[in-house]
C-alpha cells in the first residue's frame, strides 16, 4: 500500500502541476502529468480527484502501480549457502 501513499501532504487535485514528483511512503517517485484538464500520476489517470478522508486526500486512478519485484534470500545453514529466488508482482488493470 506504501507505493500509493504521498506521506505528510494534502495535495488537492488544483494544486497538482504538470511535471511534479511526489515520494510516496516506501521513496518510489510519482509523477505528474496534466495534459488538457486530465491529471495523470505516472500512467494512471485520475479518475475521481479530491475524496476527503480522515487522514487527507485521496485521488482515485484508474489502474494500480506494479509492485517491484520481490527478493526472497534463503540462508542454508548447515550447508553454508544461499539461494535468491525472485517473485513478480502480477500487474492488476481495473
Amino acid at each position: 500500500m506504501g507505493y500509493h501513499i504521498v506521506a505528510d501532504v494534502v495535495a488537492y487535485s488544483d494544486t497538482l502541476k504538470n511535471g511534479a514528483n511526489l515520494t510516496t511512503a516506501v521513496n518510489e517517485t510519482l509523477k505528474v502529468t496534466v495534459h488538457d484538464g486530465t491529471i495523470y500520476v505516472n500512467s494512471a489517470k485520475v479518475v475521481t480527484p479530491n475524496v476527503l478522508c480522515k487522514e487527507g486526500v485521496v485521488h482515485v486512478i484508474d489502474e494500480l502501480r506494479p509492485l517491484p519485484l520481490l527478493t526472497c534470500i534463503e540462508r542454508t545453514p548447515w550447508l553454508n549457502t544461499f539461494s535468491v529466488t525472485e517473485f513478480s508482482t502480477p500487474q492488476i488493470q481495473l
